[in-house]
């Protein structure tokens, strides 16, 4: 994992109490084979996934966060690509150009869900934890646009990954 530290920045007294300082994330994302721009990439907080920004045609997002936030693990997916993440340390405004990697043929993905699900139904509770990694966010974003609430969508995508771990047989 990288850390990315952006220079000394210095924070008025007025900045602090007022809470109106912020710090601004920009992103760029684009495909590491093609360099061509990725839209649509979502860009949060592991901490906080109810602050999100989507990266418009030209792949750019800004992601903006108050001041003083503590250091933050910062997520970049985007559907068909590996999710990346960098350790960000909040000292002024942050630019990142971000190359994501097409996930494997898919034929071998299946096949491993496939073993993953069979292992699930069967009580490994590895394998329905891998699941639950490897599909929280598709989950929580598909339902986040839905519903149009964020905590709903969090909340929401939970409960989904509890009812289907309690009946796993019917998935």
């Amino acid at each position: 994992m990288e850390i990315t530290m952006a220079q000394d920045f210095r924070f008025s007294d007025n900045d602090m109490q007022d809470n109106t300082a912020t710090i601004t994330i920009s992103v760029t994302v684009n495909d590491a084979k093609t360099n061509e721009p990725i839209e649509s990439a979502n860009v949060y907080l592991k901490s906080d996934r109810t602050n999100i920004a989507y990266s418009n045609a030209q792949g750019r997002a800004d992601l903006v966060v108050p001041a003083g936030a503590s250091d933050q693990e910062l997520m970049i997916t985007a559907a068909g690509y590996m999710r990346h993440s960098k350790f960000v340390l909040f000292y002024s405004d942050v630019r990142l150009h971000i190359l994501l990697y097409r996930r494997e043929d898919k034929t071998d993905r299946l096949q491993q869900d496939h073993e993953l699900v069979q292992a699930a139904i069967a009580g490994n509770q590895r394998a329905y934890g891998k699941l639950l990694e490897r599909y929280r966010d598709s989950i929580y974003f598909m339902i986040q646009k839905m519903v149009n609430n964020r905590e709903d969508a969090d909340d929401l995508t939970i409960e989904a990954f509890g009812k289907s771990f309690s009946k796993p047989a019917q998935i």
